[in-house]
């Protein structure tokens, strides 16, 4: 007996059923989901959520202007040059606004 044959198109063959969401579409989900989570985020914890990190960068910069030495006293998770340049931003004026507004 001869075996049935058939017939399907090439899309049905590769597993496309369907239609297939666009690369575009999919990173623009993706941007708008991503925007959604900060707005919430901020909304839930307004500027603690941000706060917090730049105070921990701002006194790992300051100790390491003062003489601390990385790595040995102070951990860091950023490279040397995060703190670096923090340490040098700090040396002008120390406060959180300038570094803010340098950065």
């Amino acid at each position: 007996m001869p075996a049935a044959t058939v017939d399907i198109t090439e899309d049905e063959a590769h597993g496309a059923v369907g239609a297939a969401a666009s690369p575009r579409a999919a990173v623009l989900g993706g941007a708008a989901a991503g925007l959604l989570v900060v707005v919430a985020l901020h909304a839930w914890r307004g500027e603690s959520y941000w706060d917090y990190s730049e105070g921990v960068y701002a006194l790992t910069s300051r100790m390491f202007l003062h003489g601390g030495d990385l790595y040995g006293r102070m951990i860091g998770a950023q490279p040397p040059g995060l703190f670096l340049s923090g340490a040098g931003i700090l040396a002008i004026h120390d406060g959180v606004g300038w570094l803010r507004f340098v950065l």
